[in-house]
């Protein structure tokens, strides 16, 4: 009832078909894989989608902002602060402006005498949002105040 002695383990196809995938480069141990594991790149993917996620969120948000909300004069001007008082206080056009040659002649030489200079002296866009937040600073706004000055609102008019 036994097998005979030559046929071994199955038909002889079967038997060198298992012999050639012993001898397959898959089975070979000298040869490295080095590809990660299934579990190493199914993190990879989960990761990949997380971070797809985190950004369409983030677009979304940008996207959602408030039509007004980085506008003419910024976060920093809430839509019930503006009336045509505090527009035409916060009109770069309007910012008062020290020539060059008043500081050497003047007996008083702290900043209300000092010039404006450089490159970004006539940028109304940055002057804009510059007077937004020095007239209505929002809560994201740090500001600090010296022992002894006041802290409310501006004591007069900007200059530049």
């Amino acid at each position: 009832p036994g097998a005979s002695p030559g046929q071994g383990a199955g038909p002889p196809a079967a038997r060198l078909s298992g012999a050639a995938l012993l001898e397959s480069d898959e089975f070979d141990p000298c040869a490295l894989q080095a590809r990660p594991t299934d579990l190493l790149r199914r993190r990879q993917h989960v990761r990949a989608g997380f971070t797809a996620v985190a950004a369409l969120v983030v677009c979304g948000a940008l996207l959602g902002l408030p039509g007004d909300g980085w506008g003419r004069n910024g976060a920093a001007a809430p839509s019930y602060a503006r009336n045509p008082a505090a527009e035409a206080a916060l009109d770069p056009a309007a910012v008062k402006r020290v020539g060059p040659a008043v500081w050497p002649g003047s007996t008083r030489q702290d900043f209300s005498v000092w010039p404006a200079r450089g490159n970004l002296a006539g940028d109304t866009a940055l002057l804009r949002r510059a007077l937004a937040v020095w007239a209505r600073p929002g809560g994201s706004v740090r500001s600090s105040a010296t022992p002894g000055t006041p802290v409310g609102p501006p004591m007069g008019p900007p200059q530049l």
